[in-house]
């Protein structure tokens, strides 16, 4: 390997995992994939201008200045330039998209579902949301059932990054109705207690949080019901969808319960707006889900764009599309940034990637060319 690709790899190694990993730098595998960029969105408000990464294996290898690395590439390296923007890949919270089934009507418990199995991974709806960027979706299960399932967490080439990622709890009609056990919120309660305190199965690994607990909700008074189980049996929760999450911010912070907010679009009132601000102020994680309706995928993007035109900062809505939703879903140390070590999912964009006018030249997933070519 160049003596300056291993130096660079090296102070990557160093900076991103420390000397043990550094160390076993001599081994790694040497670049095959060199893509440059004007601009390269690396995390929140980190911007690199004329960046090169470096790809093998599916895995980035490093990010450096252009200068650094254009003359020492080895032989056989396919060099791509692109005059524009490039980002990680977008990653939805949430999402039942490539899904052949999302729920179960036989009960309104199904800790034992395992949505990886109903998913369809030549799914066309995979496809176009890879068109728009979307690299990555945490599968969960909808909101009909009180317990709904096992998610996972795949990309839109249709890989898996993790089969067994969250336990889907939904507290909100249709899962509480009244032609089936629990016909109330009360029942339901009792009945999730019951078997937290159980522990077996899935609720037990969730209890020990090894899984993430994702708690459907529509009201403030399911986001109480949301936060009385996490404060009691310790779960490491991520509240979907809702709205006034504000009127809990402190709460929110004490429990370390992050939100992934439904996607938000023209007629989101400004109360919606002012809590989203409240909870970015506060500290509080947010990332966005999507449905799996028409070109829902498209409504990712244009959320974080939202966020910044209502007056976040851009560095917190950029990450509610990528990091931060990265960690929600449990894949943080895989996907999400432009950083040693992670996998070569990105995105080259026409425009900087928080504007709606800018759209997707190329798109790479595992450092494979899915969308686009500009070799």
């Amino acid at each position: 390997m160049n003596t300056m690709i291993k130096t660079l790899l090296m102070a990557a190694s160093i900076g991103a995992a420390g000397l043990q990993a550094a160390a076993s730098t001599d081994t790694a595998a040497e670049p095959t994939l060199a893509i440059s960029a004007s601009h390269v969105l690396v995390d929140g408000g980190v911007v690199l201008d004329d960046a090169m990464v470096l790809v093998a294996d599916g895995r980035i290898l490093a990010v450096a200045p252009k200068a650094e690395l254009e003359g020492n590439l080895p032989d056989g390296v396919t060099v791509v330039h692109h005059d524009g923007w490039m980002s990680a890949g977008l990653v939805a919270a949430n999402s039942t998209l490539g899904l052949t089934h999302s729920s179960d009507g036989t009960s309104a418990f199904m800790e034992g579902l395992d949505l990886i199995d109903g998913f369809d991974r030549k799914a066309k709806s995979l496809q176009a949301a890879r068109a728009l960027g979307v690299t990555t979706l945490g599968l969960e299960a909808d909101r009909n059932n009180v317990i709904g399932g096992l998610g996972a967490v795949v990309k839109t080439d249709g890989s898996v990054v993790k089969k067994r990622s969250s336990l889907a709890l939904a507290i909100v009609p249709p899962a509480v109705r009244g032609n089936r056990f629990p016909t109330s919120y009360g029942g339901a309660m009792r009945a999730l207690r019951e078997r937290f305190e159980a522990g077996q199965g899935a609720l037990g690994e969730a209890k020990a949080g090894k899984l993430t607990t994702s708690i459907s909700i529509s009201s403030p008074a399911d986001l109480s019901r949301a936060l009385m189980l996490t404060s009691e049996f310790g779960l490491r929760t991520v509240i979907r969808g809702g709205d006034k999450h504000d009127e809990f911010v402190d709460a929110l912070k004490s429990a370390n319960v992050a939100i992934a907010l439904a996607p938000l679009g023209l007629s989101t009132n400004e109360r919606t707006y002012n809590s989203i601000k409240t909870l970015a102020k506060a500290g509080i994680p947010m990332a966005f889900g999507i449905a799996d309706s028409g070109n829902a995928a498209a409504t990712l993007r244009e959320s974080a764009a939202l966020m910044v035109s209502a007056g976040v900062d851009r560095a917190v809505a950029w990450k509610a599309v990528t990091s931060t939703a990265a960690k929600m879903v449990g894949a943080g140390d895989r996907i999400g940034r432009v950083a040693t070590g992670l996998d070569a999912d990105l995105v080259l964009w026409s425009g900087d990637p928080l504007l709606i006018s800018s759209s997707p030249v190329a798109v790479y997933i595992n450092g494979e060319s899915t969308q686009g070519d500009l070799r």
